[in-house]
């Protein structure tokens, strides 16, 4: 045993010696030990609310500028190859 230990046993024979009672709130409760599998768990859950974000998919798509002489050009080449195949 730990030289610490001692001292709270010897502690706790002059408490009670002295007439006192060791009461419920004398006494620390245990930490909590969290499982390995409580906190892979956790993990893997944590990740997962990560990796579901799909707000990438909500961006607005890109509206071109169609009246710049490029995009008039464009339009108008692709109405001459539809006028002559057809």
């Amino acid at each position: 045993m730990e030289r610490g230990s001692f001292r709270k046993l010897t502690g706790i024979r002059v408490y009670l010696k002295n007439g006192d009672k060791i009461k419920a709130e004398h006494i620390k409760p245990k930490k909590r030990v969290t499982k390995y599998r409580e906190y892979a768990d956790k993990i893997v859950k944590d990740v997962m609310k990560e990796s579901l974000d799909l707000s990438v998919f909500d961006i607005q798509a890109p509206i071109f500028n169609t009246g710049s002489g490029t995009q008039i050009r464009i339009n108008g080449f692709g109405r001459i190859n539809n006028t002559l195949v057809n």
